[in-house]
């Protein structure tokens, strides 16, 4: 046994180390039979145990288990002698050195699978791709503590919910969601067809991006020019074919944007089969950090396109059994990358006429409802849409019980949503001084 394994598995004689390096270090990375079985002994004499083991404790079971003279229990023995020896290391310096070993032994597994099944009819990819995720979420684990409630921070000395970013739809929607959506949390707008959600969604983009935001829009259904538009028309408050007449009054509130320090970065995946994955959305936004774009929030348009972890090789009808999945891994994403993931999602065909969204239209995937932390519905009868008037209801929030419907002016032309009292665009002032600015 090598000295760093040695180390390691005299920090996990203690109930501390145990719980900190037990879910990273598994008895698939240790490196022979011996090894793995001391690990066994170890694991099972802590699910017994209340306190620290010792040597000499772990010694004891280890002759109990093997009859007398069995040399299996000598060698056994003697890695406990190695173990005892081990020098002790500070938690932190030894986290690292633990994540770099587990992570090079999970990839020398992966080049194994792949060089001995190359030559295979029947290659196992998934098994490969989880060896090499395995890796990845163990290079990106972090030391986690739990935390006593009656010695707590107090009411106000924290911030429980970092990283708000308000949604600029209505101030009154804003202050019953407690200023938007924060870091970690996943926000999904749920409506009928043609109702208006990829325009809400662009709506929030571009308001934060006018407050000096960066964003990512990931795309699996329109292409990025016609996203695209859609900003610019946020931006801008005019139609399509008014931006083609004053295409100068869209670059000078693009260069509003700009002079904020915003920006909205667009990737179109509406062109895969199956969309993207969760995964693929988290290595994008890391690389676009590495590159020194912190994005601050993203947008996905929309969430029931998207593809789970396992893989895009798989059908349509494949990908509707694991909906529930995909939905708890686009939020493992928030948490993960630390910013508000907004999505939306289409309602059931029962409700795809109805004037106001419940609970009950989006029941084609119930975990929707469980593991999203606002659920906003978008509901507008006739009458409404003929004024440009949408209902935003709220259907759940995690930190409020209030669920009120917020009606706020909704100009899908124009891509802009604003408070209900807010001025009917000129189409002739309002553009002109848009351009003279």
């Amino acid at each position: 046994m090598d000295a760093l394994q040695a180390t390691v598995l005299r920090a996990m004689l203690s109930k501390k180390g145990w719980y900190e390096y037990s879910e990273l270090v598994t008895p698939d990375v240790l490196t022979n039979t011996n090894v793995q079985s001391l690990y066994a002994h170890l694991s099972n004499m802590h699910s017994k145990s209340e306190g620290d083991l010792s040597p000499e404790a772990l010694r004891l079971d280890i002759k109990a288990t093997y009859r007398q003279g069995e040399t299996r229990a000598d060698e056994l023995c003697d890695l406990v002698s190695d173990v005892s020896r081990a020098g002790e290391v500070e938690n932190n310096a030894l986290r690292d050195s633990v994540q770099k070993f587990v992570q090079r032994e999970l990839l020398a597994r992966a080049a194994r699978e792949i060089a001995t099944s190359l030559s295979d009819e029947f290659v196992d990819v998934h098994a490969i791709a989880g060896l090499v995720t395995r890796a990845v979420d163990v290079g990106e684990s972090v030391h986690t503590t739990v935390v006593d409630a009656l010695e707590g921070a107090l009411p106000g000395e924290t911030d429980d919910r970092p990283g708000i970013i308000g949604l600029g739809l209505s101030p009154e929607l804003d202050r019953v969601l407690g200023g938007g959506a924060a870091a970690g949390e996943l926000l999904v707008f749920v409506a009928p067809p043609a109702r208006g959600k990829t325009s809400y969604l662009c709506a929030v983009g571009a308001r934060a991006a006018s407050e000096g935001r960066k964003v990512l829009h990931v795309t699996l259904e329109v292409s990025a020019v016609r996203v695209n538009r859609r900003y610019d028309s946020a931006w801008s408050m005019l139609k399509r074919e008014e931006m083609i007449e004053r295409p100068m009054v869209v670059s000078a509130a693009r260069k509003r944007v700009v002079a904020s320090g915003g920006r909205v970065i667009i990737k179109d995946w509406s062109y895969l089969d199956g969309g993207c994955s969760p995964a693929d959305v988290k290595g994008l936004v890391r690389k676009l950090r590495s590159d020194g774009i912190d994005i601050d929030m993203v947008i996905i348009d929309y969430l029931e396109l998207m593809t789970p972890n396992r893989g895009q090789a798989m059908s349509r009808k494949e990908v509707r059994h694991i909906l529930g999945q995909q939905i708890k891994e686009v939020r493992s994403t928030a948490v993960a990358l630390q910013i508000p993931v907004i999505t939306a999602w289409q309602i059931n065909r029962a409700g795809s006429e109805v004037d106001t969204v419940t609970m009950a239209h989006v029941s084609e995937c119930y975990d929707l409802n469980k593991h999203a932390d606002i659920i906003l519905g978008l509901n507008q009868s006739v009458g409404e849409a003929e004024n440009n008037q949408m209902r935003v209801g709220v259907l759940k929030q995690r930190d409020n019980t209030a669920r009120p419907q917020v009606t706020v002016r909704s100009d899908l032309d124009r891509c802009v949503v604003g408070p209900l009292q807010q001025e009917e665009v000129d189409e002739d002032s309002t553009v002109d001084a848009t351009a003279a600015s």
